[in-house]
């Protein structure tokens, strides 16, 4: 009985064919392509497809313009934060340098 089943499922699929056969011949496909969708139709949508990757390409090409700027505007505040904390870190070692030698002439002075 299992013999008779394996032979079976293999048999089988030989004779089962659960495709639609859908062949064109030569002449046909001319008619087809007119009927199912105009040529003028096919071509604006080449068109169409063409200036939607020209669109794409130039909105990518903005962006990347757009980042540029803000990274170089990014790095013109970092270099003017920079700018002011050392300017601020001068100050101050300044003025530590004056409480310094202002300490040192009062110990003369009581000395």
């Amino acid at each position: 009985m299992k013999r008779f089943l394996i032979s079976l499922l293999l048999i089988l699929p030989l004779f089962v064919d659960a495709q639609a056969t859908d062949k064109i011949r030569k002449g046909d496909i001319k008619q087809q392509m007119l009927n199912k969708d105009s040529v003028a139709q096919k071509i604006q949508r080449f068109k169409d497809s063409i200036a939607k990757k020209i669109d794409s390409q130039q909105v990518a090409i903005n962006i990347q313009n757009n980042v540029d700027q803000l990274l170089e505007i990014q790095k013109e505040n970092k270099d003017r934060q920079r700018s002011a904390a050392i300017t601020r870190l001068a100050i101050g070692a300044a003025f530590l340098a004056l409480l310094v030698m202002g300490l040192m002439k009062r110990r003369k002075k009581q000395g």
